[in-house]
C-alpha cells in the first residue's frame, strides 16, 4: 500500500508507514499528562493504536481520487 501511494501523482511525499509500536508510543506521549487515559489503558489492556500509513494529497480536492485508486 505504501508503494502504491508513493506512485500516485496526487500524493505529496513523504509517505510514512507507522508501526503499531510507534503508534502506541505516540499515543502514550500525546496523553502523558492525561490522568485518566493512560491508567485506563493499563486497566483494560486494550490496544488503542493500530498501524497506519501517513500521507497527504498535494491538493485536498484529490483525496477522492487517492481513495478510489
Amino acid at each position: 500500500m505504501k508503494k502504491r501511494l508513493e506512485g500516485l501523482a496526487e500524493v505529496a511525499p513523504p509517505v510514512v508507514y507507522v508501526s503499531k509500536e510507534d503508534a502506541l508510543a505516540a499515543f502514550k506521549s500525546k496523553h502523558q499528562n492525561d490522568q485518566f487515559t493512560l491508567p485506563t489503558l493499563d486497566e483494560t489492556r486494550r490496544e488503542p493504536a493500530r498501524r497506519y500509513i501517513k500521507h497527504k494529497a498535494k491538493d485536498p480536492s484529490q483525496y477522492g481520487n487517492i481513495a478510489s485508486s
